[in-house]
């Protein structure tokens, strides 16, 4: 049975999960024009961002699976704690530094305490049936969601006070957030669920322990695909959409914003009805059957106001990962959530290494001055072909599988 939690739990989480995300969506309209500013190298900006995000994800690859071990000892609450104040500490560095190299020490502090994503999986899986489980990871994406309608266009709003004005904006929500937890926050890990100690281990080991499960080798491998053709969208829409519409910080905003909106209605209010009534196997993929339709459309559309159109034709591809945390979530032992959602975000973590590094290089390929064959919209290409082989494998997926174990 589930740990009894008020009706209104969940939303606590969520609350969590939105102000974290309206921190991270500050940033996004400003982050390159800072690079820019600290580098002196208009044309290395695509490539800083692919490294400024590929080091932030090689510290959560390497750290996440042990803080989740932790979580499932010591309980969910100290380390969402240590996340929050661990992305504090990068805000300030953007906010104060003038040095590219405080830059990455910042973004990787982050990285490493980097949890805030796993720990509320693991926490919805604690108060979670298995009827509304799928229901319930949704609204994950559904607080990313909120977070991206506010952060963004409140970035961009901030940014004509000044380049640094969003990241000490970002800083303040970060320790807002942390008191937040602290003072309203349950644990939602039952003293009596709790691992008796926890073990080091590195991330390769954690996530080998997932992949040897032979029912989970499919799920988990379109989990990593999906991540992967998901890493074009923060290293390539600010540069994509500047460079081929010639939007201001302020429309990149407001461009996010709507791809906000999208999210949360898709996974925050779509994602439970649509497994109710499909089942969780045509339901994910429907969802990457979208994602494919989305990524090529960004590829080849012409105008700027064609972008708003795919965004709300193709919001239905949001369902298609917390249709799979359901699958994956429901098929290894409670006692282990927190290790299980630790390697899954550890694991979407190396495709934030890769996917970064390869999608910055195709976009700076196809846009450089010098080249032959100018194609802003390749990266997105490459993103609908990693999301294709992601659909190959879905169809590879036994239906509707009975749970390892209930709750």
């Amino acid at each position: 049975m589930t740990q009894r939690w008020p009706k209104h739990g969940i939303w606590l989480i969520v609350s969590t999960l939105v102000l974290d995300s309206i921190g991270m969506g500050l940033l996004l309209p400003v982050l390159p024009e800072l690079i820019n500013s600290l580098s002196g190298d208009p044309s290395a900006v695509s490539s800083h961002m692919g490294y400024f995000i590929g080091c932030y994800s090689l510290a959560q690859f390497l750290f996440l699976p042990l803080l989740g071990s932790v979580s499932d000892v010591v309980g969910r609450k100290p380390i969402l704690v240590l996340s929050l104040l661990g992305a504090a500490v990068d805000y300030l560095c953007m906010a104060l530094t003038s040095d590219l190299t405080v830059l990455y020490i910042g973004r990787v502090i982050s990285g490493i305490t980097a949890a805030s994503l796993s720990v509320a999986a693991s926490s919805i899986f604690d108060i979670s049936s298995h009827s509304d489980r799928a229901k319930n990871f949704g609204k994950i994406g559904a607080a990313t969601g909120l977070g991206l309608i506010i952060g963004p266009a409140l970035g961009g709003l901030l940014s004509f006070s000044g380049l640094r004005a969003p990241f000490f904006a970002a800083a303040l929500l970060n320790l807002l957030n942390l008191i937040f937890i602290v003072c309203f926050l349950p644990e939602t890990l039952a003293p009596k669920k709790r691992q008796p100690r926890w073990t080091i281990r590195n991330p390769f080991e954690s996530i080998g322990r997932i992949l040897l499960e032979p029912r989970l080798l499919i799920p988990v491998a379109v989990y990593f695909l999906l991540f992967f053709a998901n890493q074009v969208h923060p290293t390539n829409w600010t540069l994509y959409t500047q460079t081929k519409f010639g939007w201001t910080q302020w429309e990149v905003g407001l461009s996010l914003t709507l791809v906000g909106i999208t999210v949360a209605i898709s996974q925050g209010w779509a994602t439970g009805p649509l497994v109710t009534r499909l089942g969780e196997s045509t339901a994910l993929r429907i969802g990457v059957l979208f994602q494919i339709f989305t990524f090529t459309l960004f590829a080849f559309i012409t105008k700027g106001w064609m972008a708003y159109l795919v965004m709300l034709t193709c919001s239905t591809s949001g369902i298609a990962i917390p249709t799979l945390q359901s699958i994956i979530s429901r098929s290894v032992p409670e006692s282990v959530q927190g290790e299980l959602q630790g390697s899954l975000f550890s694991l979407a973590s190396l495709t934030a290494v890769v996917g970064p590094f390869l999608f910055s290089h195709v976009f700076e390929f196809f846009t450089a001055p010098q080249t032959a064959h100018l194609f802003p919209g390749a990266a997105y290409l490459s993103a609908g072909l990693v999301a294709s082989l992601a659909l190959i494998l879905c169809f590879f997926e036994p239906t509707n599988r009975r749970p390892k174990c209930t709750r």
